[in-house]
């Protein structure tokens, strides 16, 4: 789908501020407020607009964990992104205690099936606990004992960008775009 231009300069305003009212989008963008909902309704309904409230866990947020890795678990080959979508709606994995899980992705790493996980945690020490007792556990119950091939992991140690144009420590303050940030900079396509 190709985005007209009243499309691009309301996701513009709601990028820089997801809480921002269609009356405001309106005002500051000068597209009628009825089009402003008529459009930002569309792109909800078509799922292209997502809202999410993220709360930094971090030493520069709630100070809860001081501790980040990255773990990239490439499984067997004949595994497929259907099955880890099945196990995935399964009633335990969904009920999974995620309270160190920050994000996981699936994707394919040097030719396997492979499932991303970004754990935190108090302590770097305790991750590779957290993950050989909770995760791994968990994966090998849907795929077999022998269905891990390798496991690569980084420690990451701070977010500079997320989802294209949130930067935490260079252009938002207050969990929105800072005002003086250029809007030519905020990436619509």
């Amino acid at each position: 789908m190709e985005l007209d231009d009243f499309e691009r300069r309301i996701l513009i305003e709601l990028i820089k501020n997801p809480r921002i009212s269609d009356n405001k989008i309106s005002q500051t963008t000068k597209i009628p407020v009825k089009t402003v909902n008529r459009k930002r309704k569309a792109l909800e309904s078509k799922g292209f607009l997502h809202y999410f409230c993220y709360l930094e866990n971090g030493v520069k947020g709630a100070n809860n964990f001081g501790a980040r890795e990255m773990y990239v678990v490439c499984l067997r080959p004949g595994i497929t992104k259907k099955d880890i979508f099945e196990a995935l709606k399964k009633e335990a994995l969904n009920k999974m205690n995620f309270k160190h899980l920050l994000e996981s992705h699936i994707g394919e790493f040097d030719g396997y099936p492979a499932i991303v996980f970004v754990i935190e945690s108090r302590m770097q020490q305790d991750i590779v606990e957290i993950f050989n007792a909770e995760l791994v556990p968990q994966i090998k119950k849907y795929f077999g004992n022998d269905c891990i091939a390798k496991v690569l992991t980084m420690r990451i140690d701070s977010c500079f960008r997320m989802l294209h144009n949130y930067m935490p420590t260079i252009n938002m303050n207050g969990g929105v775009i800072k005002a003086e940030f250029d809007s030519n900079l905020i990436f619509v396509e």
